[in-house]
């Protein structure tokens, strides 16, 4: 048994612009967040998304996994540990910026140790990015407050301008219709 093909048309269905709207909107507030108040917003906000990460991954892994346990495992692990992100958000941040600092004072001398290798005679002008990072890290390491803070603040103008232009994509999408499609279901 056959069943007739739904049509939809161009007249009976516009792009759903509302939603890239909402989204820019709490991108912009979320901003705004940022900017005004870097080191709270910045502090609750990354503790969020750091902690939904986690979860995310988790429930991929839950869902992805074959039959072996330890993915199983692994994966609920990995939701606790998101839960866990988000409840202790004061913690987490101060893990982070310090796991950041640490990794960019790695980053900082092994570009140092490259460049001496690959640029050796060449001038010191490719030491630079590796100094810079070692100067990020021990600054983040020795005032994580300031540092998330300055990272935040950047972070929030950036915000900004992203969600400015999902509103200004969004007014130009609320007049864009669907082509005619043919659904056929079964």
């Amino acid at each position: 048994m056959t069943e007739q093909p739904i049509r939809i048309t161009a007249e009976s269905r516009r792009f759903p612009w509302w939603v890239v709207l909402i989204v820019g909107i709490v991108v912009v507030i979320a901003g705004v967040g940022l900017v005004v108040w870097p080191f709270i917003a910045a502090s609750q906000l990354l503790a969020v998304i750091f902690g939904i990460a986690l979860i995310a991954n988790g429930l991929a892994m839950l869902v992805r996994s074959g039959p072996g346990v330890g993915a199983k495992v692994l994966g609920v692990v990995f939701i606790v540990a998101g839960l866990l992100a988000m409840v202790f958000a004061a913690f987490t941040v101060k893990a982070l910026v310090v796991l950041v600092g640490a990794v960019l004072l790695i980053l900082g001398v092994s570009w140092i140790v490259a460049g001496a290798r690959v640029g050796a005679g060449r001038g010191g002008a490719i030491m630079v990015p590796g100094v810079l990072a070692i100067l990020a890290g021990v600054f983040a390491l020795i005032w994580p407050g300031v540092a998330l803070s300055i990272v935040a603040f950047c972070a929030g103008l950036a915000m900004l301008a992203f969600g400015a232009s999902l509103i200004w994509g969004s007014t130009r999408l609320r007049h864009t219709r669907v082509d005619q499609t043919t659904i056929i279901v079964e």
